[in-house]
């Protein structure tokens, strides 16, 4: 038996610390459960308060399995995560130890999954970590919606319309709040980037513009990161509707992916 073994099945000795490492394509979180920072496996997790829920007896690769993890929205992974539209990914590894065993060695990876979702609940939120076999199942079959507006998102290869062509790189000049102010806006006019995005490149953030006057761009969440003298990529955004700015904007009526035909009263349920 490994000295971790004997820790673990022990009755009395056994003081486990948990530490967690979330692995994004632009930056690494590493936190553990205990009170004091551990260099586990190489690399050193900090204190942070976090709480996770009980797992189902089971494994990882095994389906209806997942863990919650809940933390403060203080946390620097959370202001970088929880707000966003579309996340990033992490690659959640759980790595378990005991007080007193050579961290290098003796540890057992507990958990790996993808983050899910993030919940926001007051001064703390939760994320959502399911085993990899419920990740790939809760998939949806791709599908279309019969439905009035574009079925595209915009600038994909369904719709076809460049994005490079459609976005401005500037600076920031002021932020205050979800306001951003920036340098410049190119050859663009007001209202263009309504429903467009605000990227802070260097953070992988990502806002929604949600009103657009001048240089002076509202985003739907503040920034966690961005600060004045930042490069940001504006970009612009679309109604989605075959009459509206997929004609009037960018002329792609003939890449349409929606069914503007499609009667808004249904025969088979309110009659003729």
């Amino acid at each position: 038996m490994t000295v971790y073994t004997d820790r673990e099945t022990s009755g009395h000795d056994g003081e486990p610390i948990e530490c967690y490492e979330f692995v994004g394509s632009y930056k690494t979180y590493r936190y553990t459960s205990g009170d004091l920072a551990v260099t586990v496996n190489g690399y050193v997790f900090e204190p942070a308060l976090l709480k996770r829920t009980n797992v189902k007896v089971g494994t990882h690769s095994e389906d209806n399995i997942d863990l919650n993890i809940e933390m403060p929205v203080s946390l620097a992974m959370a202001k970088d995560n929880a707000f966003q539209l579309t996340p990033p990914r992490l690659r959640l590894t759980v790595y378990r130890v005991h007080r007193g065993t050579n961290y290098a060695t003796d540890f057992s990876i507990y958990w790996i999954g993808n983050t899910y979702k993030w919940d926001v609940d007051g001064e703390s939120c939760t994320v959502n970590v399911p085993s990899v076999f419920s990740a790939a199942l809760a998939g949806n079959v791709p599908s279309i919606f019969y439905q009035a507006p574009c079925n595209h998102v915009l600038f994909d290869s369904g719709c076809k319309i460049s994005r490079a062509a459609n976005k401005v790189t500037t600076t920031v000049t002021g932020i205050t709040g979800s306001v951003v102010q920036v340098a410049t806006i190119g050859a663009f006019v007001s209202g263009d980037f309504i429903g467009g995005e605000v990227a802070d490149i260097a953070h992988n953030d990502r806002k929604m513009i949600v009103l657009h006057a001048g240089n002076v761009l509202t985003v739907n969440y503040p920034f966690s990161t961005l600060q004045i003298g930042a490069t940001v990529e504006v970009t612009r955004g679309c109604d989605h509707a075959f009459e509206g700015h997929c004609k009037t904007r960018y002329a792609n009526q003939i890449n349409f992916g929606g069914f503007p035909f499609v009667p808004s009263i249904n025969p088979f349920e309110s009659g003729l």
